[in-house]
């Protein structure tokens, strides 16, 4: 069985080498929390998106994180586990309780991707339908979602199936090609 197969299955995979895990913090801590992890040694991604926000008088661009109150940590587990939980603001790992449950390389590789394409991104509903197409553009080639809105730009949801969440990420049309099964 692959990590890949135990993700899904919710078992722990057979060896030890360091995994990504999702883990839920305080709100509005999330910053904080990853710098924390960091300094601690371990590796850490906080997919982050820009807004704009009207404050009362100006417009700011502020960057949020891409699932609120989340962040991926990558560390062994159940060696390094304790460490990152006694994290200030670290509430718990995702998954099976009390085990976390890691989550694919290639989901995390993916949304890596998606949020350093320098399209425009942003939070979005786990898509159940959609015309499923494949991104060609340099900086997403190969990655896979759902089209849900075809105009001059397109709309292309990429679902992250082991966290139950989604991106969404807003691209020109000749970046898009119909799905083929290979």
């Amino acid at each position: 069985m692959s990590s890949d197969d135990a993700s899904v299955t919710g078992s722990r995979p057979s060896n030890s080498s360091p995994s990504w895990f999702l883990l839920t913090v305080k709100s509005r801590s999330e910053k904080k929390v990853a710098s924390a992890l960091e300094a601690k040694g371990f590796e850490v991604f906080l997919p982050l998106y820009t807004t704009m926000r009207q404050w009362s008088d100006r417009v700011k661009a502020q960057q949020l994180p891409l699932f609120a109150c989340f962040l991926f940590c990558r560390y062994d587990h159940p060696k390094d586990h304790l460490r990152v939980v006694s994290t200030p603001g670290v509430l718990v790992g995702v998954g099976a309780d009390p085990l976390p449950i890691p989550v694919p390389e290639a989901e995390v590789a993916a949304l890596r991707k998606v949020t350093a394409s320098g399209f425009a991104v942003e939070p979005a509903p786990y898509a159940g339908g959609g015309t499923r197409v494949r991104m060609v553009s340099d900086s997403l080639s190969g990655l896979e979602g759902l089209l849900t809105r075809d105009e001059s730009t397109c709309r292309v949801v990429v679902n992250m199936k082991t966290i139950g969440r989604a991106v969404a990420v807003e691209i020109p049309r000749e970046f898009v090609t119909p799905f083929v099964e290979a």
